[in-house]
């Protein structure tokens, strides 16, 4: 699988991983983040006061572009979570992502409402995990 592989390049490479999205996209992407202690290092961009802070200081639309900018460095992997895909903060932190020279994957979308592209990102996300915990840990 694809993503399963950038990440795992990207692992080997010294690089790191930032997942970012709104409301349950974000929770998915916090716990996926967690699932990687141990093999790789994948930071969800989840902090409720960085999150706050830029928003408050910024604007909504820039919480995820500012921590890319903050956190990310050239062939760093940017994973962005929508569901519908057209979420302004999410877009901005994919432009910020490219900017920086950093791989970005736009996770796949398939169904035909929010809850099946939901459901069907999350076990994709499982999937991918699965494939590199038994890559790395070979």
């Amino acid at each position: 699988m694809k993503i399963a592989k950038q990440i795992i390049d990207c692992f080997n490479r010294g690089n790191k991983c930032l997942i970012f999205g709104n409301g349950g996209s974000l929770a998915d992407a916090s716990h996926w983040a967690a699932e990687f202690n141990g093999i790789g290092p994948v930071i969800a961009l989840n902090d409720p006061a960085k999150i706050t802070s830029i928003g408050n200081d910024y604007g909504f639309k820039y919480i995820f572009f500012q921590q890319i900018k903050d956190l990310g460095k050239s062939w760093d992997l940017a994973i962005a979570l929508s569901s519908s895909g057209r979420s302004e903060n999410v877009l901005n932190g994919i432009t910020a992502a490219h900017g920086m020279n950093m791989i970005v994957i736009d996770f796949p979308r398939k169904g035909k409402n929010t809850q099946e592209v939901q459901n069907y990102q999350y076990q994709l996300l499982h999937s991918v995990y699965i494939l590199v915990k038994e890559a790395i840990n070979k």
